[in-house]
């Protein structure tokens, strides 16, 4: 099963290797949309053979318009590369119990697309588990 991961990116960097340590045992290519970092995030993502990064261009000046405009289009290259497509922000961690047997199950039954449910989580202190690095 092939897996593409989209996403915009902006000074990401204390989030990032958390992000790469979740997805990167089963994304297959991750496209980065850069606005611009200042804090390490691109010197850290060109470490990844898997990671492309691309610019994020601004439509109008607006990051809104921009962004939608990214989410709305950027998985339209992947249709027949790969057998899922996640457009999600770097910090959004998708979750699903047996969340690629489930993958497999709904496309053996036709399912292409899958509504996520999402929570707000919070907490005061960063994770303290070691995350990812690319070396």
């Amino acid at each position: 099963m092939t897996i593409h991961y989209y996403s915009v990116c902006l000074n990401e960097m204390p989030i990032l290797p958390y992000m790469m340590r979740y997805y990167q045992p089963f994304v297959d290519q991750f496209v980065i949309y850069y606005d611009g970092s200042t804090d390490g995030t691109i010197e850290f993502l060109t470490e990844f053979p898997n990671v492309e990064i691309r610019p994020f261009e601004r439509i109008e000046n607006s990051f809104l318009l921009s962004k939608q405009a990214v989410v709305n289009e950027c998985w339209k290259e992947s249709r027949g590369a790969a057998d899922w497509v996640m457009v999600v922000d770097i910090d959004e961690f998708l979750y699903l119990p047996g969340l690629l047997n489930r993958l497999k199950r709904y496309q053996a039954e036709g399912i292409t697309a899958i509504p996520a449910l999402s929570y707000q989580m919070l907490s005061d202190q960063f994770p303290t588990k070691t995350p990812l690095s690319p070396k």
